[in-house]
């Protein structure tokens, strides 16, 4: 009998039947035939591909990870070897297929870690540059204004007014002192860090 796989897959549906209803586990290969269709049921049968039926049953039976109808189907005379071969055979193919992609993704994997960090260093340097330049042009100002209210207590002929100019005056150098040391020392300390960072990445992509 030449069985097509719509045949194969009824044929694997009626023993997980049978086999599922089996309580005592005395099922048989006479419990298939007994239907008028699978009564010249042959596992050693030869299909597509100079697979057995059995051999295609097995296949379909570890697939589906149905032990009991694994179980039938070697009771029955079907060999377990011609099953391992075949599962090998699908891994294998399995296998050569996946070859290319795999992890294809390691050498893009490369790619992106050898360009993905230079990148990230080199953002955040010019973050921390930029956070430099700003706290710095902060300070300038506060310098500038601090100067200017000395230079007005100075030259105020009043001396309320001056000991005001000097009162603002020395408010301002102590907030730009303090913004030098709580923000423009530690991002140039920071850029200086990524600046190294980054010089060495590009060395190393030279190289």
């Amino acid at each position: 009998m030449v069985y097509s796989n719509d045949d194969i897959r009824e044929l694997y549906r009626k023993i997980a039947t049978i086999v599922k209803y089996d309580d005592k586990g005395i099922a048989s290969l006479k419990d298939l035939q007994k239907e008028p269709k699978w009564k010249e049921v042959n596992f050693q049968d030869k299909c597509e591909g100079d697979n057995s039926l059995g051999d295609l049953l097995l296949k379909h039976a570890t697939e589906n990870n149905n032990t009991r109808v694994k179980d039938f189907l070697l009771q029955s005379g079907c060999k377990p070897l011609q099953q391992e071969q075949i599962t090998a055979a699908i891994n294998k193919e399995e296998e050569g297929q996946n070859t290319p992609d795999i992890g294809e993704n390691k050498a893009n994997g490369f790619v992106d870690a050898q360009f993905s960090v230079p990148n990230e260093k080199e953002a955040k340097y010019k973050e921390s540059k930029e956070n430099f330049y700003t706290s710095l042009t902060k300070d300038v100002v506060g310098v500038v204004i601090t100067g200017l209210f000395i230079a007005a207590a100075v030259m105020v002929p009043f001396v309320a007014g001056a000991a005001i100019c000097g009162i603002i005056a020395a408010l301002g150098a102590v907030c730009t002192e303090l913004h030098i040391k709580k923000f423009t020392l530690p991002s140039y300390r920071e850029m200086e860090k990524n600046k190294v960072e980054h010089v060495s990445s590009k060395t190393a992509q030279i190289l």
